[in-house]
């Protein structure tokens, strides 16, 4: 209640018109005058004192809304400056430059591992020097898939825009270039088309069907521009990543490549190094397309020729890093069961992105050899008579089980690394530490390397990633070159957390000498996504669980989620329809039908683990015949 003070003690009406009442007892005059009611008078101390609670919480109200909404601006306005100071140095270049230079700076930072240059005394060398000295056509799409990557990791409304207008005016560029011979021939123009389907991998977040689409006009360049392409370094390398952007489209669809690859393959073996695993892969990966696409349009039938064809594929793909160096080994930690981001109890971590990019590739096509010869060696056993008897097909079939359960872990562990819930270098010092070696690769293990030595100094730091079974966290020692995984206020990519030479061209060097007749970007492979396409095949094989598949599904919303890569939600998609598909229309054979024609007594000698492995393998491979299908046919990620 609130004093107010002596109150007036004339009538209401005399009061409200603010006028003197001569408050006489049956009604004042003034009332009677202008024709109204008076209402009488109040007794006093009724008005010595008004409860005033209802306009004190209104006032309060208001003044907890302004002070709510200038809290809010403050906000707001820091998150923009954090904002803006994280994409200044995502893009290494300040906000307030011009559209161009931030695409083309996000994507040399994190699209590109080098530049080729022009000799210096060439013509070519200073040209197009209001475009940074790229021909306009591959400026305009750099600058579109860098501002669509920029966008993404941000969450960035208005650069997506961008992004989009920058690729129509790429696509039209290209569009026109191609109605030029000599355009359509040129180095620049091939290398817009890649860059326009590594668009298509980063802001296409519904279907394959644009990548596709880019990937098909790549390969139609590279079989127009002929021969004369190997004559620069650029025309080789495009030459080969463009193949295999066919290859996994071809791997995809159940198709054989085109014969121009075959053919011009041919040219390719005169330049190239064939000790470089990238090399052995581009030729084993060929192999195994063809091969199963022969499987999959019935030109080869014969199980026995299948099995032997199989078995010589994979033996070659086990001697792809028989000639390598130590750059390429990897390291393998053991954690504990339920370790955030870790399938399992182990993780990889590489030394380099091309060290782990092509130890999965070799991972994903043995998947697609072993499932097809597993499938052939059960449909051998179960025909009538049966084409496999013995202890060899046994055997070979328990092996191969097992090479595809180790390729589909090795697949899981490396993915830790990509998402940053690895450190870059394993501990300098850890009795849980193996080094993984090509050898290796035969025994399905990885066997732990010599002892090493304490180094004479440690950096002690605590770390928040996966600590070795026995090792406390925190007191983890890690070497001397080892940084943080996601410092304060920097975005982290999905090809980021690699040592220094992370940038290692998955190319090999070229045995005979190319010139560079124009500046261009040196991209890497699909963008750098190719490791999931890997992870996928790895969710899609017939042995997966329920449990794998939804450590791949997870790892690839959080690829989408955390690096804006849509052709993450692309795949995931994909892999549910797959799911689905499987659950609903496929019937699996019965146990005894798929175990008919084996070899009883044998089976009989067989222990718990290995007739474990034989009856899985029976009621999950003869889905989709004898070479599987990993991507559906039908579902939104085909769609137009």
């Amino acid at each position: 209640m609130v004093y107010r003070g002596r109150p007036s003690t004339g009538c209401k009406t005399c009061r409200q018109r603010k006028i003197k009442c001569d408050e006489r007892p049956e009604g004042c005059v003034k009332c009677a005058d202008k024709g109204y009611q008076c209402p009488g008078y109040e007794r006093i101390i009724d008005r010595l004192f008004q409860d005033e609670s209802a306009a004190v919480e209104r006032k309060a109200q208001k003044s907890k809304a302004k002070a709510l909404i200038a809290r809010d601006e403050r906000e707001q306005a820091a998150k923009a400056r954090r904002a803006v100071a994280r994409m200044s140095d995502a893009i290494g270049t300040p906000l307030l430059c011009p559209l161009i230079d931030r695409g083309i700076a996000f994507f040399m930072m994190n699209y590109a591992s080098g530049v080729d240059l022009p000799p210096i005394s060439s013509a070519a060398y200073n040209q197009h020097l209001s475009t940074f000295g790229f021909h306009p056509i591959v400026a305009t799409a750099m600058t579109a898939l860098g501002l669509a990557g920029t966008a993404n990791l941000f969450l960035d409304n208005g650069l997506k825009r961008e992004a989009t207008t920058w690729y129509l005016d790429a696509l039209n560029m290209t569009n026109k270039a191609l109605t030029k011979p000599s355009e359509a021939k040129s180095d620049h123009t091939l290398l817009a088309t890649m860059l326009l389907s590594v668009f298509e991998s980063t802001h296409n977040e519904f279907s394959f069907q644009g990548w596709l689409q880019h990937v098909q006009g790549s390969a139609s360049l590279v079989r127009m521009r002929g021969l004369s392409q190997f004559q620069t370094p650029a025309g080789r390398r495009m030459y080969m990543q463009t193949v295999g952007l066919l290859a996994m489209k071809c791997m995809g669809m159940g198709i054989a490549l085109p014969r121009f690859v075959h053919e011009m393959n041919k040219e390719v073996e005169k330049w190239e190094d064939g000790h470089d695993p990238g090399s052995r892969f581009f030729h084993t990966h060929i192999k195994v397309i063809d091969f199963r696409a022969e499987i999959l349009n019935h030109k080869l039938t014969d199980l026995r020729q299948i099995v032997e064809r199989a078995s010589e594929i994979d033996k070659e793909a086990t001697e792809m890093f028989s000639a390598v160096d130590s750059d390429w080994n990897y390291a393998v930690e053991t954690c504990d069961e339920g370790t955030p981001g870790v399938f399992g109890t182990e993780y990889h971590i590489y030394p380099h992105l091309a060290a782990a990019q092509t130890w999965n590739w070799l991972r994903y096509i043995r998947i697609y050899i072993h499932d097809i010869l597993r499938n052939a060696l059960i449909a051998g056993f179960s025909s009538t008579p049966p084409v496999f008897v013995g202890r060899k097909y046994m055997e070979l079939m328990v092996d191969s089980t097992e090479t595809l359960y180790k390729m589909q872990s090795d697949i899981f562990a490396s993915m830790p690394q990509y998402l940053h819930d690895t450190p870059k270098a394993p501990p300098t010092w850890s009795d849980s530490t193996h080094m993984c070696k090509p050898e290796s690769v035969l025994s399905h293990r990885c066997l732990p390397s010599s002892p090493i030595s304490p180094p004479s100094t440690y950096t002690f730091s605590p770390s928040p990633f996966p600590s070795p079974t026995g090792t406390a966290m925190g007191a983890m020692k890690w070497g001397p070159s080892t940084t943080p995984i996601t410092p304060s206020g920097t975005p982290k990519t999905f090809i980021s957390n690699f040592l220094e030479h992370q940038n290692a061209s998955i190319i090999p060097e070229f045995r005979t000498p190319a010139t560079p007749s124009e500046q261009l970007p040196i991209v890497r492979v699909s963008g750098g996504y190719s490791s999931l396409w890997a992870l996928f095949i790895a969710g899609a094989t017939p042995i997966a669980s329920p449990e794998s598949q939804a450590f791949v599904l997870s790892s690839l919303e959080r690829v989408a989620s955390e690096f804006g890569i849509n052709q993450a939600k692309v795949f995931a998609s994909a892999l549910r329809t797959k799911i689905e598909l499987e659950r609903t229309g496929i019937s699996k054979m019965a146990e005894e039908e798929m175990l008919h024609g084996w070899d009883a007594g044998w089976y009989a000698m067989l222990g718990d683990k290995q007739k474990f492995t034989l009856r899985n393998a029976a009621l999950k491979g003869g889905e989709g015949g004898i070479a599987p299908i990993y991507m559906p046919r039908v579902g939104p990620h085909v769609d137009d």
